[in-house]
């Protein structure tokens, strides 16, 4: 299949979600992540058979406190999109940098629209092993591309929950600033909903060791290159943005809201 960086990135937290659905200590079910789990693996080459096995196996052994982590991040998500679910008769709900994520299995259905987007290479991948499956709109661009924002809004601008699940922390910060400027001037009563590192692991010794980490567990070079200090702090980011709730969660899991008039509620 010739794994890429960007692939590798997330089937690594597909085999986390996949150890964390089959231990009951973890009470997470999520039944169609091992089935894609399972359709990775098959199509895989020998040496990615090899390189998947370590892993899982480095998450049911010396790393199974990160099985915990993405676990409870993933659920926390999928408590968000059933509220919004639940608030709104109609919407639409965007997963940006989807990945294998398989949330849409998860959340409970209504009347919504449900889109998922990341770079071509994944979304073909993800579609062709599940050909027949998604019911649901997958755009293969970049979310740094605005011409998802172009595709999306063809019918209308509001009542959107963008998600960006693990997706930020690896984005320049000018990146991630401009992304969300241009959401702030295209987006309406709407709500983002992402989580960061602390802004400590994007710099000196703390960003050291997070590489070092990646190459020794996991054999991929990666950093953190966004993170955030207090989440307030992206209300300064552009005219329209509110931080209407945030917490600590291994750094920050933060909601706002894009021009809706939400107070603030830290």
């Amino acid at each position: 299949m010739d794994f890429s960086e960007v692939s590798k990135t997330c089937i690594l937290t597909l085999i986390c979600r996949a150890v964390g659905a089959k231990k009951k200590a973890y009470s997470f079910n999520d039944q169609k992540t091992l089935e894609l789990n399972d359709l990775v693996y098959g199509s895989s080459t020998k040496s990615e058979r090899l390189w998947m096995g370590r892993i899982n196996k480095k998450f049911s052994g010396l790393s199974k406190k990160s099985v915990k982590v993405i676990c409870n991040r993933a659920e926390t998500f999928d408590k968000i999109t059933n509220e919004f679910i639940e608030r709104n008769t109609s919407g639409t709900i965007i997963s940006l940098g989807c990945g294998f994520d398989t949330r849409f299995w998860r959340i409970q259905s209504g009347k919504y629209r449900y889109i998922e987007l990341d770079l071509p290479e994944v979304m073909s991948l993800k579609t062709s092993l599940l050909e027949g499956q998604i019911n649901y709109e997958c755009l293969g661009v970049s979310a740094l591309d605005s011409a998802w924002i172009d595709e999306v809004t063809k019918k209308g601008n509001e009542n959107f929950l963008i998600l960006a699940e693990g997706l930020f922390m690896y984005l320049q910060k000018e990146e991630v600033v401009k992304l969300i400027q241009v959401m702030a001037d295209r987006f309406s009563k709407s709500e983002l909903v992402f989580d960061s590192v602390h802004q400590k692991y994007t710099q000196g010794i703390w960003k050291w060791f997070t590489n070092w980490n990646w190459r020794m567990v996991f054999d991929m070079d990666f950093n953190y290159t966004y993170g955030i200090k207090n989440p307030l702090e992206i209300e300064g980011y552009a005219k329209g943005l509110k931080v209407t709730s945030s917490k600590k969660y291994h750094g920050h899991l933060v909601s706002v809201g894009i021009n809706n008039d939400q107070s603030s509620n830290t």
